[in-house]
Parts: C-alpha cells; sequence; structure tokens
C-alpha cells in the first residue's frame, strides 16, 4: 500500500473510531418504553430490547431485509451482545407486545432466523435512547470493533474514500414535512435514515457480492430531494434496466479485450482481474463465474430483440404489455409490479411454482429463459449473486475511481449520485468506461431538485 492509500485509510476510520467511543443510542420507535414491555424479572434487560429493536429498525431502513421485510439477525452476534440466559425471554416479550412479528421460518446453517417490525408501529417517528447498561455497551463496543476489522478485509481504497466523501452529506430541515407525507408504514424507517444524517451518523458496510450500503441506501426519492452535498442540491445518473442489461451484456459475449476475463473463467477458477482505474484506487478485485458461459445455452433470434428493449430502456414497458396482453393481473403501479415480477418470477426464481409471468417471458424470450434457468441450476440465487458483483465492479470499482478527487460522490447501487453541475462529468465517467469496455448501455440522468424543477435524460452509451 502507498502513503497516500495509507492516508486514505486513516481519515476514512477516524469518524468510526470517534463513533465508537460514545455511548452507543438506539433508534426505537417513539412509543417503545421497556419498563412497560418487559416483566418485573427482565427490567434490567431494557438496554438489550432496545438494540434489538434498533437492529431491526436500521437493517429495514436500509433494505437489507428479504422479499417478505425480514432483517436476518445472526443467533451468534444476538448471543455476544445481548444476555445468553435471558435473550430468549426477552425476544417473546417484544413479540407478545406485538413490537415485532412473529420470527420467519430459518435453515440451520443456512439461513438466519428473521425478524421485522410490528406493522402498527411502522407509522411512527424513531426516538434516540442512549445506552444504560455498562455490560451491555462493552458488548457492543466489542462487536462494533468485530465487525468493522471483518468489513477492513473487504475494503479496496475506493470504499474508504466513498466513505470519507459522504461526510459532505447533510438534510434540510424540509425533510421533516416530507416524512409528514410519506405512506404509514414507511415513515419510521425513513426518519432512521433522516436522523442519521443529521447526526453525521453514517453507515457504510460492503456485502459479499461487492454492493455497498452507505447512508442514502433506502432513502425514498422523495427525500433525496432534501440532500446537500457539500451545501449543494444533487443530481444521479444510473444504468436503465440493470439487471436485464447486465444479463444482455454476459449473455451477448464481449469481444473488446480490454473486458475482464473473468467472464471467460472455468468452473470454479475465478480470476483476479485489474481494474482500468489510477493506481490510487486501483486494487486487484476477485471476480468469478461458477460456470463457463461458453458452454451454456447459446442465445437464440429472440435475445437480439431482448437485447434491443434494454438498450432501448423500455424491456419493462414491453412486459407491461406483455402481461395485459395475456390476462395477467398487476398491482398497481404496474410498471413496478413488472420489475419485481422479473427479480422473483424470473432472475431469481426459488421453486418450481407454477408462474404466468414467467410462462409470458419463457413464450417471449425463450432462449433468454434457458440461459438463466441453466445458471440457476443449483441455487436459484446464483444468477442474482453475478449480476450484483458484476454490478459493483461496473459502478463502484470502475467508474466511481475516475471520479474520486475531482468531485465529491456517493454511489448507490447501480447509481452514482454527485453535485447537480457535476452530473455531465459522471455521465462521460460511465462513458468512458463503457468505452473501454466495449459494451453499450442506456444511463438515465436526474436531477434531485424540488417538484417542478427536475429534469431527467436519458443516454445510450458506448
Amino acid at each position: 500500500m502507498t502513503d497516500k492509500q495509507g492516508d486514505l485509510t486513516a481519515v476514512a476510520k477516524i469518524p468510526r473510531l470517534e463513533r465508537r467511543a460514545k455511548t452507543p443510542f438506539f433508534r426505537v420507535p417513539a412509543s417503545f418504553d421497556a419498563s412497560t414491555v418487559l416483566p418485573l424479572h427482565l427490567q434490567r434487560r431494557g438496554d438489550d430490547a432496545r438494540w434489538f429493536l434498533d437492529t431491526i429498525v436500521r437493517k429495514m431502513a436500509h433494505n437489507e431485509t428479504d422479499d417478505y421485510g425480514y432483517a436476518r439477525l445472526h443467533c451468534a452476534i444476538i448471543r455476544r451482545v445481548m444476555s445468553r440466559r435471558d435473550h430468549p425471554a426477552v425476544v417473546r416479550c417484544l413479540v407478545d407486545g406485538k413490537w415485532i412479528d412473529a420470527p420467519a421460518p430459518y435453515c440451520v446453517g443456512i439461513k438466519s432466523k428473521g425478524y421485522r417490525l410490528g406493522s402498527g408501529h411502522l407509522d411512527e417517528r424513531c426516538r434516540l435512547v442512549p445506552a444504560e447498561d455498562p455490560h451491555i455497551i462493552a458488548r457492543i463496543h466489542r462487536e462494533w470493533e468485530r465487525m468493522r476489522a471483518e468489513q477492513m478485509n473487504r475494503w479496496l481504497p475506493i470504499h474508504q474514500e466513498l466513505c470519507r466523501v459522504q461526510q459532505a452529506l447533510t438534510i434540510l430541515p424540509e425533510a421533516d414535512a416530507v416524512l409528514d407525507g410519506l405512506r404509514d408504514d414507511t415513515r419510521l424507517c425513513q426518519h432512521v435514515l433522516v436522523e442519521n444524517i443529521r447526526s453525521q451518523d453514517f453507515a457504510f458496510t460492503l456485502s459479499s457480492t461487492g454492493r455497498v450500503f452507505n447512508a442514502i441506501t433506502g432513502l425514498k426519492r422523495e427525500l433525496r430531494k432534501t440532500l446537500r452535498l457539500a451545501g449543494e442540491t444533487i443530481g444521479g445518473v444510473d444504468i436503465c434496466c440493470t439487471q436485464p442489461a447486465l444479463l444482455a451484456v454476459l449473455m451477448g459475449g464481449i469481444l473488446n479485450q480490454n473486458v475482464p476475463t473473468y467472464i471467460q473463467s472455468a468452473v470454479g477458477r475465478p480470476l483476479f482481474i485489474p481494474s482500468p482505474v489510477p493506481l490510487l484506487c486501483r486494487a486487484p478485485t476477485l471476480l468469478g463465474l461458477p460456470s463457463s458461459w461458453k458452454c451454456g445455452p447459446q442465445p437464440g433470434a429472440d435475445f437480439d430483440f431482448f437485447r434491443s428493449l434494454v438498450l432501448d430502456g423500455s424491456l419493462y414497458d414491453h412486459l407491461v404489455s406483455l402481461c395485459s396482453g395475456a390476462g395477467i393481473f398487476l398491482a398497481p403501479p404496474e410498471r413496478e409490479s413488472v420489475k419485481k415480477a422479473v427479480l422473483r418470477d424470473f432472475l431469481a426464481k426459488r421453486g418450481c411454482y407454477p408462474c404466468a409471468f414467467e410462462d409470458a417471458f419463457r413464450t417471449a424470450f425463450p432462449s433468454v429463459h434457458r440461459f438463466v434457468r441453466w445458471v440457476n441450476r443449483e441455487d436459484h440465487a446464483t444468477l442474482i449473486r453475478l449480476l450484483q458483483r458484476f454490478e459493483s465492479w461496473l459502478v463502484i470499482e470502475s467508474v466511481a475511481p475516475r471520479l474520486i478527487g475531482r468531485i465529491p460522490v456517493i454511489t448507490l447501487h447501480d447509481a452514482i449520485y454527485s453535485r447537480a453541475r457535476d452530473i455531465q462529468v459522471v455521465e462521460d465517467a460511465f462513458a468512458e468506461t463503457f468505452c473501454d469496455l466495449g459494451i453499450s448501455l442506456r444511463v438515465k440522468a436526474e436531477t434531485c431538485a424540488p417538484a417542478g424543477k427536475e429534469v431527467t435524460k436519458c443516454t445510450l452509451t458506448n
């Protein structure tokens, strides 16, 4: 690591370490009172109950949940923080008091037990409660340090920089009025995100697929209009139809020699791929596909139509029309329902249940459907994990490093947010990356200005 890279690491750690030196604060529903929820013999476990609720609320706020809204909590972490003897009784009290729903089913060694906040409390504001029990404070600090060490093993220099830059993020007082106008079942989690930004308590974690969860992950579009980056209005550039678009890139084959060779890697042989960015923000990146793409089902004539719809940005609109013609009901807004159906019933379908949407998609794009089912033949989530990894490598590890040091930026999965006046610079960075890779993708630029002043445009870049 160079001296400059070492400096970046030190700068990124400073605010996180300073925060850990303070008393932990729990974010709980405003009406929650542990003394009325827990029986007399568990009164001393109030901080345990607050920590448990705080963990669920934070995960729900940052969209770290499954398709049913359950936040998966590892038993080992619960036992390290909460009382080993009393934590089952504390959780039962929270369930009995309707503060959380009954745990979701789980598989030992495969899927952790899931929890979610009771629907009757999702419309509340959050309240910050300081921890009082010195024992749980010490355990929380130890867990923070353990998680920090685990995260730092995954971080590249670009993650250090992105963590540091988000400290320039602020939110206007007008966010409170926006919160009042949100749906009741979203208000609490959104208030948590707003308060985190106001208190400069910035989250930044890295998933196993390289996805970043930061201060704006999960923040509603309406609230993004009240964000300020370095004191200015923000705007974003994102890839249109991201997952289907990246699927089309992988299926179509790429001839440009600058494209990472991991796409052609053999079974069980992931390769280290150098990133085409300056040395300061570059590091070898482990990317690998568990299956050889060459030996899979070959694209048919329908693939060209599928790819044209993706490049045109009209795939989801076409699928809405397809469903309408087939008599398939879509809950409004229909386009959002189709996007969820593509993920749930096509890209990552679990099991072999009959599905009208999948049948309609298979009829229209048979070779695309065959390819997806082939990739997911052993695990239904294989393809979606690969697409998320490809997305992270593309946006965070290839595009973002071209901007660091030039303008302040914050990533959001397939999007990069900057000051509104820097949007063209971000668009150019996407275009340069796509050109280097020899791929064509459509990007959408949008300014998060007050209602009536938004500007959105789509551009096909290569």
